[in-house]
């Protein structure tokens, strides 16, 4: 289906909140999750695998993702870890995880959940609209959103293509891993291309590009 940009927007104020709890709160030292720093989104010891593995890839695409992992890595890095940056997320709040109540969205599937970027976070919300003619707008409508609850340092958004990179590579480790399943196939087909071009654009001028993108003819839509 398409998405609306009050939906965008309402995920945004969600994930803003989940943001806030986490800046204020300190989780017990019993808890024990996976985190998505620096090498648990790229390389060998990622938590959704390496991406630049992906068997479609051709030697160009898996060229293109490294540089763009190293690119995207320092300006991550380049962050830091303070609380209003770095803490709890969610780590995969598409809305194949949100249901729609009567009182408002209400976040499912935690699996994922651990110590992260806040903006990759973001990234995560926004990544399956970036093929959609409207994503802009739709983007702009999730950081207004979430922008209403919680300030988003300024760092973090100039930050969010490395993010977007982050979060396409990951998706493609996850494929990797598992050849032959459907959601594998449409990653080999379509997402690995979409990530690939994304990341020579990203090396060369430091965006993915997608903020302008106003054709969605020929684009993947989806989810993993």
């Amino acid at each position: 289906g398409t998405l609306d940009p009050g939906d965008m927007r309402e995920l945004g104020t969600v994930m803003a909140r989940h943001h806030l709890h986490a800046e204020s709160t300190t989780p017990p030292e019993s808890l024990r999750r996976p985190a998505w720093d620096l090498k648990g989104r790229f390389g060998h010891g990622a938590l959704w695998g390496d991406g630049t593995r992906l068997r479609s890839l051709t030697p160009e695409d898996r060229l293109s993702l490294a540089e763009a992992a190293e690119a995207a890595s320092q300006a991550i890095e380049a962050l830091g870890r303070d609380r209003s940056v770095f803490g709890a997320i969610h780590a995969d709040m598409t809305f194949e995880n949100v249901l729609a109540t009567g009182s408002g969205l209400v976040i499912i599937d935690f699996d994922d959940f651990g110590e992260g970027w806040f903006g990759f976070d973001i990234a995560t919300a926004l990544f399956f609209a970036t093929p959609l003619a409207n994503y802009a707008i739709l983007a702009e409508a999730f950081l207004h959103g979430y922008e209403s609850v919680r300030a988003l340092e300024p760092s973090v958004r100039d930050a969010l293509d490395a993010f977007l990179i982050a979060r396409g590579m990951s998706y493609l480790g996850w494929a990797a891993d598992r050849p032959g399943d459907p959601a594998s196939d449409f990653a080999e087909s379509r997402l690995g291309p979409w990530v690939a071009e994304a990341a020579r654009r990203f090396t060369r001028t430091g965006s993915t590009g997608w903020i302008h993108q106003d054709d969605s003819s020929a684009t993947p839509k989806g989810e993993i």
